[in-house]
């Protein structure tokens, strides 16, 4: 699931809500405050985890593993042709939101957007044949899915809520109050885990909601509002946390049984993750990217990119998976630098790219200009998939699935698949 906000899907927008906290006049007060931090300071130097683990069915198994349903991708290569294109329409200024996610025999959408010459929102259960929109569908959550249950998160609406639905008569089973930073659901190693709205992290039963077990933050330790899963692997969950120190933290979650451990390699100089095959790739601050055993958390190796910016601190900066590799973009709001590395996660060679041509979506390389969308094979940078735009304004990649491209232009929604 991939969540787009455009004029015209340049970059992600992301609004973290802070809390301020009232400064304290007494010296008592002061002395007090500056006791507590150095105790939270030799805590985490201690390793403590910033959550309590509580068990809720401490002598009960868990019935049935979830499983993450795939649909295996789109199969064959070459020139995809147009299947169908609608129009939508934008409320006022609003430059339109986007969220899909696939299931066994639909593409589940979720947009601030309206079908063209209705007052109908643009989403629910779209037809990947049509391009219709199933009756009376609307209002479903996008999210990860077992082929059975639906995870949905609502981030884009109000209030924030994750909801669990049923795929075959789409019955809302279950819901919480969820992170509102808009990734509340994570499937792996068969389990179901959950962001809640207080910074709790909860395994789930996926047909009750039930939580097996969860983990409370510690206000002692956790800045409440500032956390996010950033990855996960076959085995493991990772989650980066802000604590009272002020410093950023990586913890590594077993999902079975909700066992925490820092990756101290990592410590609080991470701008981003990534996890392919049992590695997990840190990008840092100062721009160096560090791979790590995800089972003992030992460094393996590490490079330095981009030296001549890393005193510049008005950057931003991502790392993602694409396939096999890892990307690393830097750039700068004002368009004055934008810079786009490909590299080996082996031996950490790379390929400097066009920034402005090259994008990422689902974990896929495209190459993009305003005539023609092709997605690239990472390794041999050829071409397998082309996709003719030239009647569409501003084009650009927005999901990826066994059905086709899903491209969005101006003021259409356009499904590429093969002849």
């Amino acid at each position: 699931m991939r969540k787009i906000i455009i004029p015209f899907l340049m970059g992600f927008v992301l609004i973290l809500c802070c809390f301020s906290l009232s400064s304290c006049t007494s010296t008592k007060n002061e002395t007090e405050i500056q006791g507590k931090t150095e105790n939270v300071k030799r805590s985490i130097n201690l390793n403590e985890s910033p959550w309590k683990l509580i068990n809720y069915n401490k002598n009960s198994e868990i019935q049935k593993n979830v499983v993450q349903w795939s649909d295996g991708g789109l199969k064959s290569e070459g020139v995809l042709v147009e299947k169908w294109s609608k129009e939508f329409s934008r409320s006022g200024e609003d430059s339109g939101s986007w969220t899909f996610s696939t299931a066994p025999n639909n593409i589940v959408v979720s947009s601030s957007c309206y079908i063209q010459n209705t007052n109908k929102p643009f989403e629910g259960l779209l037809d990947p044949k049509t391009g219709g929109i199933i009756e009376d569908t609307e209002g479903l959550h996008t999210g990860p899915t077992d082929g059975e249950y639906v995870f949905g998160d609502s981030y884009g609406h109000n209030p924030v809520v994750s909801i669990c639905w049923r795929l075959k008569d789409r019955k809302e089973m279950w819901d919480k109050c969820c992170n509102y930073t808009g990734k509340a659901f994570v499937i792996c190693n068969g389990a179901l885990l959950h962001c809640g709205a207080r910074g709790d992290i909860s395994r789930l039963d996926a047909s009750t909601g039930n939580s097996l077990w969860t983990l409370e933050p510690n206000s002692d330790f956790l800045s409440m509002g500032l956390w996010h899963l950033s990855g996960s692997s076959d085995r493991y969950v990772f989650i980066q946390v802000k604590l009272v120190d002020g410093t950023w933290r990586l913890y590594r979650i077993d999902p079975k049984d909700g066992q925490t451990k820092e990756v101290v390699s990592a410590s609080s100089n991470i701008a981003d993750i990534a996890i392919i095959a049992g590695r997990i790739y840190c990008l840092t601050n100062d721009n160096k990217i560090i791979s790590i055993d995800e089972n003992n958390l030992l460094e393996i190796n590490s490079k330095q990119i981009a030296p001549e910016l890393v005193s510049n601190d008005k950057l931003s900066k991502t790392l993602e998976k694409v396939d096999k590799k890892i990307a690393v973009r830097i750039w700068s709001w004002d368009d004055k630098l934008n810079s786009f590395y490909l590299f080996d996660p082996g031996n950490f060679d790379y390929a400097e790219l066009d920034a402005s041509k090259y994008r990422i979506v689902n974990e896929r390389l495209f190459y993009v200009t305003d005539e023609s969308i092709k997605l690239v094979d990472p390794e041999s940078l050829k071409i397998k998939y082309y996709v003719d735009c030239k009647n569409l304004a501003y084009p650009f990649p927005i999901y990826i699935d066994k059905n086709g491209i899903l491209v969005l232009s101006k003021d259409k929604l356009t499904l590429f698949g093969p002849k």
